[in-house]
């Protein structure tokens, strides 16, 4: 599957994409529609909702954003009226004294927060499973990229394709910038790019913390859910 075909949505969801057929390092390719991230799920337009729900059924929406970003935006209560689930599993990295968007500033953000990353994406294993998962923050893009890019390591998805569909927010959110409500845009750090160099680096860091003394060992993936033989 194309990086185009992957993209959901998109006139109607920002930032809306489904992982599916990226290639295992086992020579598998992992389910469609099983995994998907997005931009938050919240003051979405009446079609969008439709359109969303017809499209992965009664799915689980686990939620990044905090307490305060939901008391600005609002829960997904259209949604949860189309039968799906939200979990909450708030995730902030971000200081108000943050205030540099720079590579290495995400870079040294991403790597000093790494431990509350690693507990939030071992939370949610558990609820990855046969059913429709998507996970959000608020523009689906440094939360949300470095949490499914540990899924996608854990599920063995060759480095190249973490890497990739990291960088791809940047593609789809400037195709979609206009349906943004104008406060999650105005920032600095919301229209600064991501990098795959950043990306990596916290790969490659997770690499060495894993072959260090007293490392944690990779949570049991349900991969008979999540990845199929190519065929």
């Amino acid at each position: 599957m194309t990086n185009s075909a992957r993209i959901l949505l998109p006139g109607l969801v920002p930032n809306l994409r489904d992982v599916g057929e990226l290639t295992t390092r086992d020579g598998g390719l992992l389910r469609s529609r099983r995994l998907l991230r997005t931009s938050a799920l919240a003051q979405l337009s009446a079609p969008a909702v439709e359109a969303l729900a017809g499209l992965v059924g009664p799915a689980l929406y686990v939620d990044l954003r905090t307490d305060a970003e939901i008391a600005q935006d609002g829960a997904p209560t259209e949604l949860i009226r189309q039968g799906w689930s939200w979990e909450r599993l708030p995730l902030m990295d971000k200081l108000v004294s943050d205030t540099d968007a720079t590579a290495g500033a995400s870079l040294r953000r991403y790597r000093r927060h790494l431990s509350v990353y690693l507990a939030t994406a071992r939370r949610l294993v558990p609820l990855l499973g046969e059913r429709t998962v998507v996970v959000g923050c608020t523009l689906g893009r440094d939360r949300t990229g470095l949490m499914v890019a540990l899924l996608l390591r854990w599920l063995r998805v060759r480095r190249a394709d973490i890497i990739e569909d990291f960088t791809l927010s940047n593609q789809c959110l400037q195709a979609g910038w206009h349906l943004l409500p104008p406060h999650w845009t105005s920032s600095a750090h919301a229209r600064a790019p991501v990098h795959g160099w950043v990306c990596a680096s916290v790969l490659e860091t997770l690499d060495g913390l894993e072959r260090g003394p007293g490392a944690v060992p990779t949570p049991r993936m349900p991969v008979e859910h999540l990845v199929r033989e190519r065929g």
